[in-house]
């Protein structure tokens, strides 16, 4: 079936499927209850705050929204697109000083918010901050413009483990493409927990997409309480960064014969990782699929998602249908619908990373003959040792995740040698032993450049970026 052309058609689309499927499209909980909310009533609150925003005027207007991941924060992005608004995503632990930096470089003046991140908003500073509610009046059927495809639709920030967060364009048609799009496994299920913030395209891309499918989006508040919702909610699909999968795959062993305590979990996609062998065993054997996704928010969550083949976990996959990717000069590069347009206002950025219309990752590929991609690294994190020799700390940093005693950890230069620090997962003597035996082990198998000579212990774990990933110095 062909894309929608308009956020309208999108919706009316979805509502259909769900009175086919006749599964409520929210569940989140509340006060430690698990509250269902209904296809009737998502949909009717849909057309009234859509509405509502029109009449404030929001049609064509930069908007934020800033808040923890709820039902009102899903409702209200979707009432802003619908209603023709540009939504400007920011997170809810921005400061207050942050909110003022993204609303100048944004052209923002009006945000909407919950009541915690409304405590960040300075309106001293002439940003009006609009409370997130539902729409008092019903919906009484007034027209609503269709914006242009490739009219302005979203802006967001990237959440790059370097330096400092870009302003990502998306385009109407960028978002349609991408919600109608699945980012991930094509079997059925029912329940889909979306615990990734959802300022953030992990966040609000995972859960738009399941909307098409007529399926529950079971909403978690924050990763914090990931275990939580896996017993209460029952999702059988998630999304996670590495973190969390490690955290997931420990639970698993550790799991008594016969214990399920990831409840009734069965399909998993995690971004951005290389994942450890014998993660990946784990989660066989307890019949949990997983599934590989490498995007970027200026790709808008698409790119490469393919099954982990057991035997070569390291194995990427082919790209998406919607997505062209081609390696040059061992960077990865992606063109596609989805791509961005550029970062808002800042044209030198743009022309560095986007050229006639491929989006240069910044990440080193290699690809074999299948056309199956591999990645070796990323090139802006790339270590330049003294010798000349290049390395790539992921590599290090995925090998040394197969430690049961390294909960984090970062490998970076030092002296000119290599230098791993670990935050392990018990602050014993025994912990640290156990490491350092570890490392020993493994760098007798590790030419003699990619050795690490340093190891540095952590009492708290690494500063990360809004959705989990560890930021490098």
């Amino acid at each position: 079936m062909s894309v929608p052309t308009t956020f309208h058609e999108f919706f009316q689309r979805s509502k259909e499927k769900y009175e086919e499927t006749g599964l409520p499209p929210f569940k989140y909980m509340e006060d430690r209850e698990v509250v269902s909310v209904s296809a009737e009533e998502f949909f009717s609150d849909l057309a009234a705050l859509s509405e509502d925003f029109v009449r404030r005027g929001y049609a064509d207007q930069h908007i934020g929204l800033m808040g923890e991941n709820s039902y009102l924060w899903m409702l209200t992005f979707y009432s802003l697109l619908n209603a023709g608004a540009v939504p400007i995503l920011l997170s809810n632990v921005l400061s207050a000083q942050d909110v003022v930096e993204y609303c100048q470089k944004t052209d923002t003046f009006t945000v909407v918010c919950d009541e915690a991140a409304a405590r960040n908003v300075p309106t001293e500073a002439g940003i009006c901050a609009a409370p997130m509610n539902k729409a008092t009046v019903p919906a009484s059927g007034i027209s609503i413009p269709a914006r242009d495809l490739e009219a302005l639709g979203c802006i967001m920030f990237t959440s790059g483990t370097t330096g400092g967060a870009k302003a990502v364009m998306l385009s109407v048609k960028s978002l349609l493409v991408n919600f109608w799009t699945p980012t991930k496994p094509s079997r059925s299920f029912d329940i889909a927990l979306t615990v990734m913030p959802y300022h953030h395209v992990a966040g609000f891309g995972t859960s738009a997409d399941l909307l098409p499918r007529g399926v529950t989006n079971f909403i978690g508040e924050s990763p914090r309480y990931l275990m939580r919702y896996l017993r209460t909610g029952e999702p059988e699909y998630t999304l996670v960064v590495p973190e969390l999968m490690d955290l997931l795959a420990q639970r698993l062993r550790t799991a008594k014969p016969g214990e399920k305590p990831l409840g009734r979990l069965r399909i998993m996609t995690c971004g951005g990782a290389k994942f450890p062998e014998d993660t990946v065993r784990v989660f066989a054997e307890h019949n949990i699929e997983l599934w590989n996704v490498y995007a970027a928010s200026e790709t808008n969550g698409h790119g490469i998602i393919n099954p982990v083949d057991v035997n070569d976990p390291a194995c990427l996959g082919p790209a998406e249908d919607i997505i062209e990717g081609k390696i040059v000069d061992g960077e990865l590069l992606l063109r596609g619908d989805t791509v961005m347009m550029g970062y808002y206002k800042d044209p030198a950025a743009t022309a560095a990373v986007l050229r006639d219309g491929w989006y240069h990752t910044g990440d080193l590929f290699r690809v074999d003959e299948r056309g199956y991609y591999y990645m070796t690294g990323r090139k802006k994190n790339l270590i330049i040792l003294s010798n000349g020799e290049n390395v790539s700390p992921e590599e290090l940093e995925t090998m040394l995740r197969e430690c049961p005693f390294v909960e984090e950890v970062r490998v970076k230069e030092k002296n000119n040698f290599l230098c791993a620090e670990v935050f392990p997962t018990e602050n014993t003597e025994a912990a640290r032993k156990a490491v350092e035996d570890f490392l020993d082990q493994r760098n007798d198998t590790l030419p003699t450049y990619k050795q690490i000579h340093f190891l540095e212990f952590r009492d708290a774990p690494f500063e990360k970026t809004s959705i989990g990933k560890i930021k490098r110095a």
